[in-house]
This record gives structure tokens, C-alpha cells and sequence, in this order.
């Protein structure tokens, strides 16, 4: 699955078949009857992506990518560091809501501790400024799960 948030958009997003739902849910209730209804995100579209399929962004939009099916899911992303939109400078940054799963197969492969690195990691994980009960209340798991989730210190 893909999703893609786009900065300015209006959150006005209603896929068709929720639309429908919606109104046979309405209608349904008006009756009296009742009705197992499931409403999911109106705001941001989520599209499955398969073998072969090519995704296209724009700069600058926050994206997330889930797998929830039972083969690897490999990606090639390119990127125009000299395009308008790069406000900064010539160099990519990525920033991973749950730290850098790169620098942490790296560092499963070594299996060597280096001094500093949870410190790198830390820097790109949003939980890491969460105290761990916290997280832990948030997401309705246990704190040694949201203990994780922040990653190593």
C-alpha cells in the first residue's frame, strides 16, 4: 500500500465505495435497522501497488509505504536534488518516522556496538522524545513494545 500526503490539499478526500456506504448506512438507519458500518479514512487516498508498478511523487510530500502482502517489496527511488523545489542545498535528507532501518541492518550485520551510533538513530526517530510510558498508553502496548519502537539508546 502507498499513500501519499500532499502540503495544501484540502482534507476532502471520499473514495466512492465509502460514499455509497455512507449513504446506505443513512438510509439504513432512517429505517430503523441496524448496520455494521466501517468508516476509514476519508482524507488521504491509499493505493496497493504490485510487481512492476511505478509510483510517482511530487517533491517535497510525505509518503509512507506498508507491505501487507507475503513476497519482499523492493524499491528504487530517484530523486532531483537540483529541482526548484529543494530549498535547501544539492543533498537528499530522509526522515524515518521510526528511525533508519538502514543504519540498523548495518549495524545487525557488524554486530559491533559503535559509540555514538544510537545517538544518530535516535535523531531520526520521532518516539525518541517520548518517554516510554507514554508510548506505551498512546498505542495501547506494553512498554517494553514502545521501548522498541524508540530504538536503541
Amino acid at each position: 500500500m502507498h499513500g501519499t500526503i500532499i502540503p495544501g490539499c484540502p482534507e476532502t478526500y471520499q473514495s466512492t465505495q465509502q460514499s455509497e456506504q455512507q449513504q446506505q448506512f443513512q438510509s439504513e438507519h432512517e429505517q430503523g435497522q441496524q448496520s455494521r458500518y466501517r468508516q476509514g479514512d476519508q482524507h488521504q487516498k491509499v493505493r496497493r501497488v504490485r510487481q512492476g508498478d511505478i509510483v510517482a511523487t511530487p517533491a517535497g510530500v510525505a509518503k509512507w509505504v506498508y507491505n501487507d502482502g507475503d513476497t519482499p517489496l523492493v524499491m528504487v527511488s530517484l530523486f532531483d536534488t537540483s529541482n526548484n523545489e529543494n530549498q535547501l542545498d544539492n543533498n537528499r535528507r530522509s526522515f524515518y518516522l521510526g528511525g533508519n532501518p538502514q543504519q540498523q541492518r548495518e549495524r545487525q550485520q557488524r554486530d559491533i556496538p559503535i559509540q555514538g551510533f544510537e545517538q544518530d538513530n535516535s535523531s531520526n526517530n520521532i518516539f525518541s522524545g517520548f518517554d516510554d510510558q507514554m508510548l506505551a498508553e498512546a498505542f495501547g502496548v506494553s512498554r517494553d513494545i514502545a521501548r522498541k519502537v524508540k530504538g536503541p539508546k
